[in-house]
């Protein structure tokens, strides 16, 4: 049986016995330090989030089953190119990143 690599827009990882370590040490040094901090915080904010997509994946026509289920507002061509044309109208004049750091720390 396949395996799907992404389930519910989620990616799949590789199993631990398949796992290829990085060779460098000043890499491997890094790893261990990351790994030992026990939690990982990233957001993504870009353009297209004006559009209250995940990431740029409603882009691919591939994963268009769980990617493309809220862009329900237009035809996905459309909504393609609005996506594209989103950084026409970026203008992020009450971004607070002092606030995003704040919430960042207190979690």
């Amino acid at each position: 049986m396949k395996k799907e690599i992404v389930t519910n827009g989620v990616h799949t990882y590789t199993a631990a016995e398949q796992y290829v370590p990085p060779k460098e040490p000043e890499v491997q040094a890094h790893v261990k330090w990351f790994m030992g901090l026990k939690l990982g915080f990233m957001m993504h904010w870009a353009p297209g989030c004006q559009l209250g997509t995940m990431e740029s994946w409603p882009l691919s026509d591939g994963d268009a089953s769980w990617s493309q289920a809220d862009v329900d507002w237009t035809d996905i061509e459309t909504f393609k190119q609005q996506y594209i044309n989103a950084n026409k109208t970026f203008n992020p004049v009450k971004f607070r990143p002092d606030k995003w750091a704040q919430l960042a720390e207190d979690c």
